[in-house]
């Protein structure tokens, strides 16, 4: 069974992604548009998932986890995540046994599409995997203090339409934004 990971993340002009362990904006519009979009399937009995680094999970807010109609997985080092109190959510320690948990074949029943939504080292692992696929780009047309970036784009990219998202610039929230879809150009042929 192939794995496809897309990412998906709203940056600043400068790149940013998060400051002091939150996002560098405060845009819930623009956050609301992107988690609606993560949740989308095709098949209604199905859910996406949404996987996320420790500090990444840490930084919602407790009314935000998990998030709202995606299986959620958090990928950390640490053995001191309790998430026995959320629904759909799962604690791994390694990537493979993340993948273990995929590609088994009644998991893999209840979802469609796999999404990296951060930190920084998941987006750059899963970016120079076999197994990355699209990166969606949320990309704010303002700059935010930020300490926290989103790493360079693997150069095995290149830019397609996707007919779910808006065309062109867009303006919400009173900032300037455009969502882009990047595409592996190394995916294996059928």
């Amino acid at each position: 069974m192939v794995l496809q990971y897309n990412l998906i993340t709203t940056i600043t002009e400068n790149l940013g992604i998060g400051k002091d362990n939150e996002l560098p904006f405060d845009l819930p519009t623009i956050v609301e548009y992107c988690e609606t979009f993560c949740a989308q399937t095709k098949d209604k009995t199905k859910k996406n998932l949404m996987i996320f680094g420790r500090k990444t999970w840490d930084s919602l807010k407790d009314d935000e986890k998990p998030l709202f109609g995606l299986i959620n997985f958090v990928l950390t080092s640490r053995d001191d995540l309790d998430v026995s109190k959320y629904p759909d959510v799962y604690v791994f320690h390694s990537w493979k046994d993340m993948n273990d948990k995929l590609i088994n074949p009644e998991f893999k029943k209840k979802y469609e599409t796999i999404w990296i939504g951060g930190g920084t080292e998941l987006y750059d692992y899963a970016q120079k995997s076999e197994h990355f696929f699209r990166a969606y780009i949320m990309r704010l047309k303002k700059f935010y203090e930020s300490d926290v970036f989103f790493p360079k784009l693997v150069d095995n990219v290149r830019r397609i339409d996707d007919e779910r998202l808006p065309k062109g610039i867009q303006f919400h929230d009173g900032v300037e934004w455009e969502f882009e879809a990047w595409e592996n150009t190394n995916l294996p042929k059928n």
